[in-house]
């Protein structure tokens, strides 16, 4: 028999011409580890071996619920590890058909449902972990949750419930979504009670206070995602609270940290990245309602931080000309020599507006300008900005910074 002719006959019985189907079949046999090596042993074993092949090596358990089952769920009985790995919480809000929506007023009040909906999800969650007392390593608070965050109000009450409590002092991995409803306000009035002052970048500040006094009961955190949803006020004027100097983090662990849609002053911000000092930032759709990113840039760079990795990209700040009057936010664009200009509407050349480092480049210099430019393919921003106001908000038009 000829070389080429038993060369033929080993290629076409290697695992590449097997069937998808008996492709599978063998891997109900291996461990993950094994799946992952087949996996990498060719593109066509890997076009073939699924993500699904690696569901019989973990196990989940689906629990629906519907409001009696949230008044008495009893966590206990799904975690008879005696911990609870992990939590997600989300939440949608449909209208009942599919041509409600043409009717005034239903996109509204959609909005508000789903935010009322998530405050009473997560309220009624909280007590049944209080009352199970079981410790949680990974919290997950609505952070893939579209027009809709978890109101501030309901998550400073944690704070101070969970505070004696040993159910979050194995968190490792926090990430939430978190916002200011303007209903709070209404309801707040109707029933006789102080309403909810200050703007978007006040109750920012609050959450991240917040964050640093939950840093006291879970110290051991290792990973923190921060988003906000702006549905609340705007304002040019001073912040009416702020983080202190004396404002300190208990973390012991923390490696990553992830601020996503803030509206901050420059001097708040740089106070809570020195507190919670981790090695990795990344900090994307935030704008500085006050100041400028340069004291900012200088931390991620300086020698005294820990700072061995971070991602920056669609930032703001505002650019006034003069103090008596202020200009929308500019976006920040990084001079950077090797890398692409992009050509705006205007015939304007500007640098990237995405800034990743790591290794021995993180503490170069960071180089920027804020730049107020029109972008060449409108329908392309269109889109681009209502995926933004559904993450972010409608208070979040970056219709208006082009």
């Amino acid at each position: 028999m000829s070389s080429s002719a038993t060369t033929d006959r080993i290629t076409k019985h290697s695992p590449e011409f097997l069937p998808v189907e008996l492709v599978s079949k063998i891997t109900t046999h291996l461990g993950p580890r094994d799946i992952l090596s087949l996996r990498l042993t060719s593109r066509a074993l890997k076009s073939k071996v699924s993500m699904r092949d690696f569901a019989p090596s973990f196990t989940y358990k689906d629990i629906e619920l519907d409001q009696r089952r949230l008044e008495t769920m009893d966590i206990k009985q799904h975690c008879p590890g005696g911990k609870l790995p992990s939590l997600c919480l989300n939440v949608d809000v449909r209208p009942q058909t599919p041509t409600e929506w043409l009717f005034e007023g239903v996109a509204l009040r959609v909005k508000r449902d789903k935010a009322c909906t998530a405050a009473e999800l997560f309220r009624v969650t909280m007590a049944a972990l209080h009352e199970s007392q079981l410790p949680i390593e990974q919290l997950d608070l609505f952070s893939d949750a579209l027009e809709c965050g978890l109101a501030l109000s309901a998550f400073l009450k944690l704070t101070t419930q969970f505070a004696s409590t040993p159910v979050f002092s194995s968190l490792k991995e926090f990430r939430g979504k978190f916002s200011l409803h303007p209903w709070e306000r209404e309801e707040a009035i109707s029933e006789g009670a102080s309403p909810p002052g200050g703007c978007n970048q006040d109750h920012v500040i609050k959450l991240l206070r917040a964050i640093l006094k939950m840093s006291a009961f879970a110290s051991e955190l290792e990973s923190l995602g921060i988003l906000w949803y702006a549905n609340g006020e705007d304002s040019r004027d001073e912040p009416k609270v702020q983080i202190r100097e004396g404002d300190i983090s208990k973390f012991k662990c923390l490696k990553k940290c992830s601020l996503r849609g803030l509206m901050v002053p420059e001097q708040d911000l740089l106070r809570f990245m020195k507190a919670v000092r981790p090695t990795a930032w990344t900090i994307t759709d935030s704008f500085l309602s006050h100041g400028t990113w340069t004291s900012i840039h200088g931390y991620l760079t300086s020698a005294d931080s820990p700072v061995t990795y971070y991602h920056l990209d669609a930032n703001y700040e505002r650019v006034s000309a003069n103090p008596g009057f202020w200009y929308p936010p500019y976006q920040v664009h990084y001079n950077m020599p090797d890398e692409p200009k992009i050509e705006y509407r205007n015939k304007k050349m500007a640098g990237p507006y995405t800034l990743m480092r790591k290794g021995s480049k993180v503490k170069e210099e960071i180089r920027y300008e804020a730049l107020r430019v029109q972008r060449k393919h409108a329908g392309d921003f269109r889109r681009w900005n209502n995926d933004k106001r559904l993450e972010y908000g409608p208070n979040t038009d970056y219709s208006f910074r082009y």
